[in-house]
């Protein structure tokens, strides 16, 4: 193959947004007003980070794991919202100390909430 311009390599991309990132459209709010953060944490990973520009401004997902925590930090754009769904894990998810919000991922059970405009510090104690 000699076109770097193949399916192959905007399947991988897409890929790396859509799954390691978990930056995901909601078709009902066109344009990232609204959408999904669903990042997947792969055992053989241990840092991603990457950012996405949408029309609003810029959606940043960066997380590190280690053997004894995961850590997750995320930028919504202002005026838009973001659904976060996390993997449901042993252990609890944590807003970070001192951060102002408090979104709170209510049991093991659900590990869905939805933010506003903001930066956001979560970790997992494993």
């Amino acid at each position: 193959m000699n076109s770097y311009n193949h399916y192959a390599y905007g399947a991988i991309g897409e890929w790396m947004y859509r799954q390691l990132l978990g930056i995901q459209i909601n078709e009902y709010h066109p344009g990232f007003k609204h959408f999904f953060l669903k990042p997947i944490f792969p055992q053989h990973f241990d840092h991603v980070q990457g950012t996405y520009e949408s029309h609003y401004g810029t959606i940043g997902v960066d997380w590190k794991q280690s053997e004894e925590e995961i850590s997750l930090h995320l930028v919504v754009p202002p005026n838009t919202t973001a659904t976060v769904e996390l993997p449901i894990m042993t252990g609890n998810w944590e807003q970070a100390r001192g951060e102002k919000r408090k979104p709170k991922f209510t049991s093991m059970e659900q590990s869905s909430q939805t933010l506003g405009s903001g930066a956001y510090v979560f970790r997992l104690k494993k």
